[in-house]
């Protein structure tokens, strides 16, 4: 995940965002990610709107 993050930021991308999957959350909060939306369901499984800024 880290290379992906460094990878947007060397090509100028500003945001990136995921649909998290409700045991997965707390991966993507301590990597900086933030949830946004309301949660939704797919599969039978809740996800998280999840999205991070990468601006300088």
């Amino acid at each position: 995940m880290n290379e992906l993050l460094s990878f947007c930021k060397v090509n100028g991308i500003k945001e990136v965002v995921c649909h998290a999957r409700n045991n997965a959350v707390s991966f993507y909060l301590k990597l900086g990610f933030e949830i946004y939306d309301d949660p939704f369901t797919e599969v039978d499984i809740r996800h998280e709107h999840m999205r991070i800024s990468l601006n300088d």
